[in-house]
C-alpha cells in the first residue's frame, strides 16, 4: 500500500519488493490499490505478486503477516490501532503531508520499520529481517503493548445514542 504514485513514483521500491519476494514460494505478495489506479505492466510479470484493486485494504492487512505502506494518515492509524507488522516506506513529498516525521515517531518507539524511498539496501534487509528473523515479533510484542487512546468510532456511536434517547 505505497500510494497512487501522485507525490512519490513507487516503481523502484515496488519493484524491489517484488523481486525480493520472487523466490519465496511461501510468501504471497499483494500490491493493493483502490480501483482505477494506473498500474505499471511489469508488475504482473513477477512469481508471488499480484495486484488487487480494491476499497477493503484494511480487510488484506487483517490478513497479512507484515504490510509495506506508505504513511499517511488513515494508514499509519489503522495499522497501528490493528496491530498489524508494517515497514512504512513515506512519500517523499513532505509539502502535502510530512509521513516520514509520522513513520519516524513510530519506529523510533519499536513500533515498525522505517525505510526512506532511496534505501533500496535497507529495503531488502529489513525484509529478510522481518521474514526469516524475529523483528515481526518485536514489532507484534510492541504493538500490543502500546496504550492507544479509544477511537473516534465509539465516541461518535455515543453522541448519536444520546441524540437518540432525546427524540
Amino acid at each position: 500500500m505505497l500510494g497512487g504514485g501522485v507525490a512519490s513514483d513507487r516503481t523502484a521500491q515496488l519493484q524491489a519488493i517484488s523481486g525480493n519476494l520472487a523466490e519465496r514460494p511461501d510468501c504471497l505478495h499483494l500490491i493493493v490499490t483502490w480501483p482505477g489506479s494506473t498500474i505499471q505492466p511489469s508488475f504482473f510479470g513477477w512469481r508471488n505478486t499480484r495486484v488487487v484493486q480494491t476499497f477493503e485494504a484494511t480487510a488484506l492487512c487483517l490478513a497479512a503477516d507484515l504490510v509495506i505502506s506508505a504513511a499517511g494518515y488513515n494508514s499509519v492509524h489503522e495499522i497501528l490501532y490493528h496491530g498489524i507488522p508494517a515497514i512504512f516506506i513515506p512519500q517523499s513529498a513532505p509539502y502535502l503531508d510530512d509521513q516520514e516525521r509520522r513513520a519516524t515517531a513510530l519506529s523510533d518507539r519499536g513500533l515498525c520499520a522505517t525505510i526512506t524511498d532511496t534505501e533500496l539496501m535497507k529495503l531488502e534487509r529489513t525484509l529478510r529481517d522481518c521474514l526469516d528473523g524475529d523483528e515481526l515479533e518485536h514489532f507484534r510484542a510492541a504493538l500490543a503493548e502500546i496504550e492507544l487512546p479509544e477511537t473516534g468510532t465509539m465516541a461518535a456511536a455515543r453522541i448519536l445514542a444520546e441524540d437518540w434517547k432525546k427524540r
